[in-house]
């Protein structure tokens, strides 16, 4: 009943929000229609966006109206909105749907891109790309340190290259500050040189590697 999970999801982003906690509602446009995990493959979905809107899309909407500051994707492909990409790398989906038709201003998370639904089907330069491209704000790469590299090496050429627009990724810099700032933890920004180095500190990196 989208009306009741409306209703429960709103409650739940308001208690978190009372406890200085950041709300994340997932995974857009919705993954109950599935019959696939797409930590295995990468399920395919034939809804349309009029059938979306009137069905998965309603608790997103309320959970946007109550002022959900993030939302996570789904590695979900819907075939009858005209798209050939899962939604963590559609623009139509992010953009034309979640931006402008429900209005969603905060951060876009994506779903973890090392996800066998997605990894097998992009390699990560193109995953890393597409997501950006799509308006994802702040991708996830969870399990291996030498994707991560590969990652964030493929932006910073990207960037130089002009194949992903500096200003998407001031304007995703953006959104994740404002989460930050939400709950105290902004600062300023380090540039690419220092947070390159702020990543591979070795005393960083053995704090990460004794937490796993």
């Amino acid at each position: 009943d989208p009306a009741r999970v409306s209703t429960l999801a709103v409650e739940y982003i308001n208690g978190l929000r009372d406890e200085g906690i950041i709300a994340c509602g997932k995974h857009f446009p919705g993954h109950g229609d599935t019959r696939e995990d797409s930590h295995e493959v990468l399920p395919r979905v034939k809804a349309g966006v009029a059938e979306l809107m009137g069905r998965e899309l309603l608790p997103f909407k309320a959970a946007i109206d109550a002022g959900i500051p993030s939302l996570m994707t789904a590695h979900v492909v819907y075939e009858g909105t005209g798209g050939k990409h899962p939604a963590t790398l559609s623009h139509s989906l992010l953009e034309d749907v979640l931006r402008r038709r429900l209005g969603f201003a905060g951060a876009v998370i994506s779903d973890d891109l090392e996800m066998h639904g997605i990894a097998d089907n992009y390699d990560v330069e193109d995953r890393t790309i597409l997501a950006l491209n799509a308006g994802v704000d702040l991708l996830m790469f969870c399990q291996r340190e030498d994707v991560q590299v590969r990652a964030i090496e493929t932006v910073y050429r990207a960037v130089d290259g002009r194949i992903i627009p500096e200003q998407r990724i001031e304007e995703a810099y953006g959104r994740v500050m404002e989460l930050k700032r939400a709950i105290g933890a902004g600062r300023s920004a380090a540039n690419r040189g220092e947070l390159y180095s702020i990543l591979n500190d070795p005393q960083h990196k053995s704090l990460a590697a004794s937490l796993s």
